[in-house]
C-alpha cells in the first residue's frame, strides 16, 4: 500500500510527531508512505499562540496563494498512491485545496484548529465533510468534529519510547524541575510564577530547567534558580533526562482541552514524575495510574512540587508507572498498528 502524507512543514512539531516518526513502523507492515511539505512553511515559527488575533495572521494571507501554490506538487503526488494523509488544513485559518487531493483522504488534527480566528472558524469542518477518515488527538476533538458523519478514530500522538527513555547512568547531583516547549507557551508557565517563587523560597538549591527556542522572562523568579538550555533535536532527549520532575501547566479553556498531553507523555517515557495542570488529556492520562499530580491551585502546585522533592522514593515510584503507562498505552509501537488497520480498511 502507497500513502501520500501531506504535512506542514520539516521542521513542523505536528508533521515530526504525528506522521514522520510512524513511517519505519508502517513500512514493516508493507505501508509506503511518501511525505510531502511545501517548500514554505504552513506557518512562522511562532505563530502557534494561543487564539491568534488578525494583526498575527494577515502578514501570512500576503502570501497566501505562494502557500497554496506550494501545495499542488503534493496534490499532484497523491494521485499515484493508494490514500492521502493530510495532517491539518494547508493554510492555517482556512479551507483550501485539501478536497482536490486524491481520495480516499484521511485528515488529522492534534489541536482546536477552528480557534485560530473567530471568522474562520466554519473552516476545519468544511475540510472535514470533505475526508473519507478523521483522525483526532484525542476525545474531545473527536467530540467536536462528531456531526460532519466522517468516520473518526482517536489516536493520541505516540512517543518513541526506545528514544525517550529513562537514563540510568546519568548522575544529578542538583534537583531540577524541568519543562520543555515553545516561547509561545511561556505564558503557562507565568501562571505559577508565584507558585515557583514560594516554592524556591521554600528549596533554594532546587532550578528549573528550561529547553526551549528562546529565554523566558520571569518578574520575580531569582536567576540562580533558572536555567535555560536552547532546544534542539539533537538534546532535547539527553536535557529532559536532568528533569526530576516534569512539570506542564495549562488554562482551563478550550484550547487547552485541544491538546493531547505530548509534553506530559515525554516526561513519563523518560521515567520521571509529573505535576501538570489536569485539564483536557491531561487528566486522562492522570487516571490511567499514579504517575504524579494535577494541582489546581497555587497551593496545590506547591504542595505537589514540595512532595517530590524531598521524596525521592516517590519519585521512582510515579517515574516507573509513568514509563509503564507510555510503553502500555502511548508508545509508537502501540500506535503503528492502529494506523495500519485504518490505512488498510480504505483499501
Amino acid at each position: 500500500m502507497n500513502v501520500s502524507a501531506i504535512t506542514g512543514g520539516e521542521n513542523e512539531p505536528s508533521a515530526r510527531f504525528r506522521v514522520r516518526q510512524y513511517l519505519p513502523g508502517l513500512a514493516e507492515h508493507n505501508i509506503n508512505v511518501n511525505e510531502h511539505y511545501p517548500f514554505i512553511a504552513k506557518s512562522g515559527r511562532y505563530w502557534y499562540h494561543k487564539y491568534p488575533v488578525p494583526a498575527q495572521i494577515l502578514p501570512q494571507l500576503g502570501t497566501a496563494g505562494l502557500r497554496i501554490a506550494a501545495r499542488l506538487p503534493a496534490i499532484i503526488e497523491s494521485y499515484k498512491t493508494n490514500l492521502t494523509w493530510i495532517q491539518r488544513e494547508f493554510l492555517t485559518a482556512f479551507s483550501t485545496t485539501e478536497g482536490l487531493t486524491k481520495s480516499p483522504r484521511v485528515f488529522d488534527v492534534d489541536d482546536a484548529i477552528w480557534l485560530r480566528l473567530k471568522a474562520t472558524e466554519s473552516f476545519s469542518k468544511k475540510i472535514v465533510r470533505r475526508m473519507d477518515g478523521l483522525i483526532c488527538g484525542n476525545s474531545w476533538l473527536a467530540d467536536y468534529f462528531s456531526d460532519c458523519n466522517t468516520p473518526t478514530w482517536v489516536i493520541p500522538t505516540g512517543v518513541d519510547t526506545e528514544r525517550w527513555r529513562p537514563d540510568c547512568l546519568t548522575s544529578r547531583k542538583e534537583l531540577y524541575i524541568g519543562w520543555i516547549g515553545t516561547s509561545g507557551n511561556y505564558q503557562y508557565l507565568y501562571e505559577i510564577e508565584q507558585a515557583l517563587f514560594q516554592f524556591f523560597k521554600k528549596f533554594p538549591s532546587v532550578k528549573l530547567l528550561i529547553i526551549a527556542d528562546t529565554p523566558p522572562h520571569f518578574s520575580c523568579l531569582p536567576e540562580k534558580n533558572i536555567q535555560f538550555l536552547p532546544w534542539s533535536q539533537d538534546i532535547e532527549v539527553q536535557a529532559v533526562q536532568q528533569m526530576h520532575i516534569g512539570i506542564m501547566p495549562l488554562q482551563d479553556s478550550d484550547w487547552e482541552r485541544g491538546k493531547c498531553a505530548f509534553k506530559m507523555l515525554l516526561y513519563m517515557s523518560t521515567g520521571i514524575p509529573v505535576v501538570v495542570s489536569p485539564v483536557g488529556m491531561n487528566r486522562e492520562v492522570l487516571q490511567r495510574g499514579r504517575v504524579g499530580f494535577g494541582p489546581r491551585n497555587h497551593s496545590e502546585w506547591i504542595d505537589a512540587l514540595t512532595a517530590l522533592i524531598v521524596n525521592p522514593e516517590l519519585r521512582k515510584q510515579m517515574g516507573n508507572k509513568g514509563r509503564e503507562i507510555v510503553e502500555q498505552y502511548y508508545s509508537v509501537k502501540k500506535i503503528v498498528p492502529q494506523l495500519v488497520d485504518i490505512f488498510r480498511s480504505f483499501l
